[in-house]
């Protein structure tokens, strides 16, 4: 058996012989009872293609039903190939108009009504309840989108009705409808109330993501963006890939809020596409302007006009005013890009045509606070004055400071405690961040260069600016003078073999310097990847283990100074260090932008292959697991002696090369990519020559190959190697026996060796 598409079709041999020929009549209904049991398991492209390749387009109109009644929504550009294939005419020409109404409602939400309109009044002259209904709801989804309830109306008591003689999704209907006007209201917690009455998967086509997406809003919108990741991460595995995105899209500015800054930033170019893939527009121009918002927050000026250029081409609607949305993301790019004045005036001119923190768009007005509170003198009276909790009262404390600061100078920081930096950075914009970082050294705190480094280079950009001409010109070069700067280049270390520095990346110009080919140096620096902060004395302890305490700490000042000018040999002297931060006995080593390491490339891509495998996306698996393959060059550190320090990391780094080696030979035996396969695993029985599952890829390339004695080989080597540990065959090796045996037994066999004839 092979497989192509997922399904099992019988070998060539097999295809052209007479007595298994199947009337044709008969045919076609197998294909039919196939896809209708494709279609009750909601596999709708593999219907489709199996009824579009017999000819079968009259079952088309079942499907187009089944896929507008399903909770998860299909991608409009699927949901368009079936519709036209289906017949325009005949006893499914009601389902043709449900899905053509639906796909209007993706392609341009907000401006479908009529279309929804028409397949409602059809599915409930022909007696289609659930398909009725199945339109209602997305038709009470496009009123939302368009703020405009007129078309829905008319149908709210035929709703009603259904939904007190106890039909399930009429009922669910009647909450989310509910949840809905509370949401125009400005009723959060009316929101969550009703949103509580939906049974997960009763809705078709909305509840699954919609309702943990609205949500996660009005939890943001509270100030609670804790909740808000809870929610998303509760939901978000039991929804499909196609889909799930839309959610993970509400969980960015939590992330930002609560201080994982890098994370949100890393999210937004994917969200944008999948964005872009979906092709709902409103969506699309929601989460391109979300985009916008994120980037100029964290100093990505480039990402930031490059999604609001993106943003402007989505929605052209008219519109009197400047969409809020679109006001606060170009509102944010004007203060990143260093022009308040411009952004004081987008934020005055919208709040003065449609007011401020009102309506559906109430919560990114709330996202934006803290700078809109600094920016514009309208929002900061409007922000003074409303009950505020959770992170949003801890933003408009820090929006406070920063005016404070401005008006009066450092000494308003003199009594105020800072505990998370991490947190301040995601309240604020990076602009207004780095001021108070530079008040925060004038006042000679800590926190003012702790501050500076977690805001990165957009950071140091900004106070460099301030240092010339500013009122705060004076502490702000003080801070740059006190501050660690970053390396004028990036470095990449390899460490999964002989140890290697490069500049600019993996590929990039390899480190050749004396003091690299230094084994204090080498191990130094190998105890740091995997003890990122740790103290002297634990260093010292570690690496020398028999010198005194005094001779210990000299050599490991001195291998500290070498490492430190490896990973930034263009600091001057008397500048502190920023890859090897030394604060009295801690040591730190900071791995950013600025300091690449394989190991991490190497987690990475593991983690990324145990999603897609999650997922069900062999292909992404597998490449996954030939990048970290890829990583692999040998021992971790091979140039260094073994040590007590060293060996359970080089044990764990060859056990996870091993596992991802081997299942990428598997997936690659599984494509019938025999000859990669046997290379992968052939890497894996280098490092791990016990390796069951190793030798059991390459049992299975031997008997691909029909190479019989290859096979009794390895799987003698197999068996030699688990009888050398005390260890059982399991149950897959024990089955290669079987095959291995039967293979052997059918090469001695006369009619093996002459075809049966």
């Amino acid at each position: 058996m092979s497989r192509r598409r997922g399904w099992h079709v019988p070998h060539d041999l097999w295809r052209h012989a007479p007595g298994l020929a199947v009337p044709a009549a008969e045919r076609a209904e197998v294909r039919r009872r196939a896809a209708a049991r494709l279609i009750e398991r909601r596999a709708f492209d593999e219907a489709f293609v199996l009824l579009d390749e017999a000819g079968l387009h009259d079952e088309l109109p079942a499907l187009l039903r089944a896929a507008c009644l399903a909770s998860e929504r299909v991608p409009a550009g699927d949901l368009e190939r079936w519709i036209a294939a289906c017949p325009t005419e005949g006893a499914g020409a009601t389902a043709r108009v449900l899905a053509t109404a639906f796909l209007a409602s993706m392609r341009t939400p907000g401006r479908a009504a009529a279309r929804l309109v028409e397949a409602i009044e059809r599915c409930r002259a022909e007696g289609d309840v659930d398909a009725e209904l199945a339109a209602v709801a997305q038709l009470g989804l496009d009123s939302w989108t368009s703020q405009d309830a007129r078309h829905l109306v008319p149908h709210t008591d035929r709703v009603a009705a259904l939904a007190e003689e106890g039909h399930p999704v009429a009922r669910a209907m009647m909450a989310l409808r509910d949840a809905f006007a509370a949401d125009i209201a400005g009723d959060d917690h009316g929101v969550l109330d009703h949103l509580g009455r939906i049974e997960p998967g009763v809705l078709p086509g909305v509840s699954d993501v919609t309702v943990p997406a609205l949500a996660a809003g009005v939890h943001l919108g509270l100030g609670r963006p804790e909740r808000t990741l809870e929610v998303v991460e509760r939901a978000a595995p039991r929804l499909d890939p196609a889909v799930r995105w839309l959610l993970e899209a509400m969980g960015v500015p939590a992330l930002q809020v609560v201080g994982r800054v890098d994370e949100a930033h890393a999210a937004t170019d994917r969200l944008v596409r999948a964005a872009r893939a979906s092709g709902i527009q409103t969506v699309r121009f929601l989460v391109t302007h979300a985009a916008v918002l994120v980037c100029a927050h964290v100093g990505d000026v480039e990402g930031a006009r490059r999604h609001l250029e993106e943003a402007r081409t989505t929605f052209r609607r008219g519109t009197r005013g400047r969409p809020q949305m679109a006001a606060l993301a170009t509102a944010s790019l004007a203060v990143a890009e260093g022009d308040e004045a411009a952004a004081a005036d987008v934020l005055a001119e919208t709040i003065a045509r449609r007011g401020i923190d009102r309506g559906l768009v109430r919560r990114w007005w709330r996202f934006s606070l803290g700078f809109t509170y600094v920016v514009s003198p309208e929002a900061r009276a409007h922000w003074e004055a409303v009950p505020l909790h959770g992170q949003l009262a801890m933003a408009r404390q820090l929006a406070q400071l920063v005016v404070r600061v401005r008006e009066g100078g450092p000494a308003a920081l003199r009594h105020v405690g800072f505990t998370r930096l991490d947190l301040v950075r995601g309240s604020l914009h990076h602009r207004h961040a780095a001021e108070l970082a530079v008040a925060l050294a004038a006042e000679a705190r800590a926190e003012g260069p702790a501050l500076l480094d977690v805001l990165g280079r957009p950071g140091r950009e900004v106070v460099r600016a301030l240092g010339q001409g500013s009122r705060q010109a004076r502490d702000a070069r003080a801070l740059l003078a006190a501050a660690p700067a970053p390396p004028r280049r990036p470095t990449y270390v390899a460490a999964l073999g002989p140890l290697e520095l490069r500049r600019d990346g993996r590929d990039g110009e390899v480190v050749d310097h004396p003091d690299l080919r230094r084994h204090r140096v080498q191990a130094l620096l190998t105890f740091l990847l995997h003890h990122r902060q740790t103290t002297r004395s634990v260093i010292a302890a570690a690496l020398w283990p028999h010198m005194t305490e005094r001779a210990a700490a000299n050599n490991l000042a001195v291998t500290l100074n070498r490492v430190s000018r490896l990973l930034d040999p263009w600091r001057a002297a008397g500048d502190p260090p920023y890859q090897l931060r030394l604060d009295g006995p801690s040591v730190r080593l900071v791995c950013d932008e600025h300091l690449r390491v394989d190991i991490d490339e190497l987690d990475a891509h593991r983690a990324a292959a145990a999603q897609a495998e999650q997922d069900n996306e062999p292909m992404a698996e597998l490449e996954h697991h030939l990048a970290a393959v890829a990583l692999h060059r040998g021992d971790l550190c091979a140039g260094l002696p073994d040590a007590p320090w060293l060996t359970l990391p080089r044990e764990h780094h060859r056990s996870r090369f091993v596992h991802s080696a081997v299942r990428a030979a598997q997936l690659l035996l599984a494509q019938d990519d025999i000859d990669e396969a046997a290379r992968i695993a052939a890497r894996a029985l280098e490092v791990d020559p016990a390796s069951e599952k190793a030798h059991a890829v390459l049992i299975e390339v031997a008997l691909a190959r029909d190479d019989r004695a290859e096979a009794r080989r390895l799987l003698r080597s197999s068996l030699d190697a688990l009888a050398a540990l005390g260890i059982e065959p399991s149950s897959r090796t024990e089955e290669l026996r079987r095959r291995v045996s039967a293979a052997l037994r059918g090469r001695r066999s006369p009619d093996a060796t002459t075809g049966g004839r």
